[in-house]
């Protein structure tokens, strides 16, 4: 199959993990609970805004996502869809009241496993990117890796606080990469520090166990290196070089950033050293040679 030359650069900060979060009280949510979503705005286009927020949102029903949107289905009048309240600097919080089924208007037959967000500033200049999907969870058992989101980003040579929470009491055990980093009996929280050398991808993994019954959580995190740096090729200009080999060069002036990634269909969408840019000092550019693209 030939390589599509679908692409984009992902940039970062010097802090990679400035993101923001979307958090639910209670942290396990059930379709039958009233539930209060926060909407932290730290590092997104809304950062800093002062105005009202909105949000588009809808549910995920039996695997398919944004059914049941409230408001309307084009995200074009603000005042057709949900107010957030806004409760601190760049904190904003939406309540799903009495329930999720009956804010979303679910029926018998209907199973929602997930809520769906996007927040958009009054002026609709701004918005949160890219969608959120937040899990509804079955009444009973529940295990999450509450301290990192997937694909969220971590540097190299950092130390690491992984959470673990479950809606009961229960022996909950966290995992890297499949091995076992610690274990608590009859808890609901758990944590653990863990140092990181090896970049690339990691898996973080919790287990509960209660009553006989186990649940887990994984997810995929990408530890990051430092950029190198590395004079461009010469005669490389802003964007896409085709050069005579075949390779490709991407070249990015972005002066303000640490570290710039190339992520595309040839490498499913997700954060790979081998498309780590490099920077030039004195350019401020970043720039890699990738090949096998059409």
């Amino acid at each position: 199959m030939n390589k599509k030359t679908v692409f984009f650069f992902l940039f970062t900060l010097y802090s990679f993990l400035l993101q923001a979060q979307v958090t639910t009280a209670p942290a396990f949510p059930t379709v039958s609970d009233a539930i209060t979503v926060t909407f932290d705005a730290t590092g997104t286009e809304l950062d800093g805004y002062t105005g009202d927020v909105y949000a588009y949102t809808g549910v995920t029903i039996n695997g398919s996502r944004w059914q049941k949107i409230k408001g309307s289905d084009l995200f074009v009048n603000n005042s057709a869809h949900p107010l957030l309240t806004k409760v601190g600097t760049n904190l904003y919080q939406l309540n799903i009241t009495p329930s999720v089924t009956a804010f979303y208007g679910i029926i018998s037959g209907e199973t929602v496993t997930e809520l769906s967000f996007v927040f958009r500033s009054a002026d609709a200049t701004k918005q949160s990117r890219p969608d959120y999907f937040v899990p509804i969870y079955a009444t009973g058992l529940n295990v999450a890796i509450s301290s990192h989101s997937n694909n969220s980003v971590i540097t190299q040579f950092t130390t690491e606080d992984i959470i673990a929470n479950a809606s009961l009491p229960s022996t909950i055990e966290i995992f890297v990469d499949n091995d076992l980093k610690k274990t608590g009996t009859s808890v609901t929280t758990l944590k653990v520090g863990e140092f990181f050398v090896s970049s690339g991808n990691h898996i973080f993994k919790a287990t509960a166990t209660a009553g006989g019954v186990t649940k887990e959580h994984s997810v995929t995190v990408f530890v990051k290196s430092t950029t190198q740096t590395a004079s461009i090729p010469s005669g490389m200009k802003n964007g896409i070089n085709k050069n005579t080999d075949g390779t490709v060069t991407f070249v990015l002036t972005a002066p303000n950033k640490t570290d710039a990634f190339v992520m595309g269909d040839f490498n499913n969408w997700l954060l790979n050293e081998t498309y780590h840019m490099k920077k030039d000092a004195t350019t401020n550019q970043f720039w890699v040679t990738v090949s096998g693209l059409d």
